[in-house]
């Protein structure tokens, strides 16, 4: 439902069902942030394995802080790329591609500082290049 309180309180809940879980993915930015809390208010830093999908600031640092170990990030700029091209191709009479790979990528804290991932995660700063 795109909120992280209600994410929180979803990953609360599965928490203090399954008090035994290993690890949590959420699948999307908010969700993520949700459990991020979740994990945090429940000192399960380092403890419980995280996976969150999308990326922001806070969850960039909640993967400095070992409370997430991978995120999945997709690249918004080349898929806004990819669209904006084969809507061209479309209206210039090409026929676009049925299927355009939009793959995500897996971050972990050892990739942070790769100028790859940099670039991915931070696509403003290197715009201007």
């Amino acid at each position: 439902m795109s909120d992280s309180a209600k994410s929180m309180a979803a990953a609360e809940n599965m928490l203090t069902a399954h008090p035994d879980l290993d690890g949590l993915f959420a699948s999307a930015e908010p969700g993520s942030v949700g459990a991020v809390q979740a994990i945090k208010a429940r000192k399960l830093t380092g403890k419980l394995k995280f996976v969150s999908f999308d990326s922001s600031d806070g969850l960039i640092e909640a993967l400095k802080e070992d409370v997430i170990q991978a995120m999945v990030v997709q690249d918004p700029y080349k898929m806004g790329h990819d669209a904006v091209v084969a809507l061209a191709d479309k209206l210039n009479g090409k026929a676009p591609p049925k299927r355009m790979d939009l793959s995500a990528r897996v971050v972990t804290k050892a990739d942070l500082e790769k100028p790859e991932t940099q670039h991915l995660l931070n696509p403003l700063k290197f715009a201007s290049r």
